[in-house]
């Protein structure tokens, strides 16, 4: 073997720019559809919902969707106290 060269042989620059081209039409196309959709954002509500608890119990020290008001909506309360605990460590 050459000093400096590689075992495995370089990619053809068309192979890279179909690769290249290929990603970006798909991203594009992605974000288009999701913006005709569902709008950019938390793709499941259930994101939104932990970060939703996760948020009031760090601010509020409740574990409450609206502050004041009991609900027991978390789809996952360990997730969402899991979040609060980074949050608050961050902050």
């Amino acid at each position: 073997m050459v000093r400096g060269s590689s075992p495995f042989p370089r990619p053809d620059r068309w192979a890279v720019w179909i690769v290249v081209v290929t990603a970006v039409i798909s991203v594009l196309g992605y974000l288009l559809a999701a913006g005709f959709t569902f709008r950019l954002g938390f793709p499941l509500d259930d994101a939104w919902i932990h970060q939703t608890y996760a948020r009031n119990l760090v601010a509020t020290g409740q574990f409450a969707f609206v502050p004041g008001q009991t609900s027991s909506g978390s789809t996952s309360s360990t997730s969402s106290t899991g979040r609060s605990r980074s949050t608050s460590r961050s902050s």
